[in-house]
């Protein structure tokens, strides 16, 4: 292998492009990576905002801000993570009631009775999880 420029070769050691290719998929499977953890934050912030009732224009401002797979949109998606878990801590007691007052609702619509509610309430209390 030449280390000359020639008109068919660009000067480049075996070793140096050797180091070359493992860089490049070093750098191919870090964006992989970064691609994979950002599309799993943008969906855990997506369904924060969907349970907060985050404003539109709220969602449109982070979303605005965010540019490629930087460290600097890595930083802003674990901080938009932890401002809306914050605060879902702090409304945690709202939500369910608001949730409450839903299904509520739609037992109205429904006609559901009194026995039927009591059957809901009988499965499915104390099976709240992680998503409440």
């Amino acid at each position: 292998a030449s280390l000359r420029e020639t008109p068919t070769c660009v000067g480049i050691s075996d070793s140096a492009l050797e180091r070359l290719s493992d860089r490049l998929r070093e750098l191919k499977g870090e964006k992989h990576r970064r691609r994979v953890l950002l599309g799993e934050m943008g969906q855990k912030i997506n369904n924060l905002w969907n349970m907060l009732r985050i404003p539109d224009e709220d969602r449109a401002k982070f979303t605005g801000s965010i540019r490629g797979l930087g460290s600097d949109t890595l930083s802003k998606g674990r901080a938009e993570v932890q401002r809306l878990e914050g605060l879902k801590g702090e409304m945690i007691g709202k939500l369910v009631k608001e949730q409450r007052r839903d299904i509520e609702g739609l037992w109205a619509e429904t006609g559901t009775g009194p026995v039927e509610r009591a059957e809901f309430a009988a499965r499915y209390d104390g099976l709240a999880g992680d998503d409440v």
